[in-house]
């Protein structure tokens, strides 16, 4: 009997050895296909990866592109802006010498006429009294400009 168990325990084995790497074969099956999962997952998020860098740079590229045209815009808008002063700068003195070379004429006027001389303090004793201006110059029969330059030439400025 001896042999027959021993017979017995070699195929026992030979049956649990089979069972074992069968098994393991199994296993070593499922290992593999996780491993493609995961080898393909690695490689799409590579792509993705990729993908996104490529954008990123796209988006750097046009912010700067985009700040190097805000900051010309921001240059030749100063540059119009500082333009734009010196022009009313000049026009501004141009403007101040017609007024005083008029205000000295209408000055040498004055001093011919005498009757303007009563309008002119009628004018101011009026406005010192409340009247408006256009009041003024519907009583006194004469324009509102004129009216107003009188106050001006009276450095009344509070109208």
């Amino acid at each position: 009997m001896s042999n027959e168990v021993l017979f017995g325990i070699c195929v026992a084995s030979i049956v649990v050895a089979l069972f074992v790497l069968f098994f393991a074969l199994i296993k070593i099956k499922e290992f593999n296909r996780q491993l493609k999962l995961l080898e393909s997952a690695i490689e799409k998020a590579t792509n993705d990866n990729h993908q996104l860098q490529k954008i990123l740079q796209a988006s750097k590229e046009k912010e700067r592109f985009d700040t190097a045209m805000n900051a010309e815009e921001i240059n030749s808008v100063y540059r119009e802006i500082k333009e734009i002063r010196e022009m009313l700068k000049s026009d501004r003195t141009y403007f101040e010498e017609k007024f005083v070379r008029l205000d000295g004429k209408v000055r040498d006027y004055g001093h011919l006429s005498g009757s303007s001389d009563i309008d002119e303090k009628r004018i101011i004793s009026l406005f010192q009294e409340g009247w408006s201006i256009d009041s003024i110059a519907k009583e006194l029969r004469i324009g509102r400009g004129e009216v107003e330059f009188t106050l001006k030439l009276a450095d009344i400025t509070d109208f």
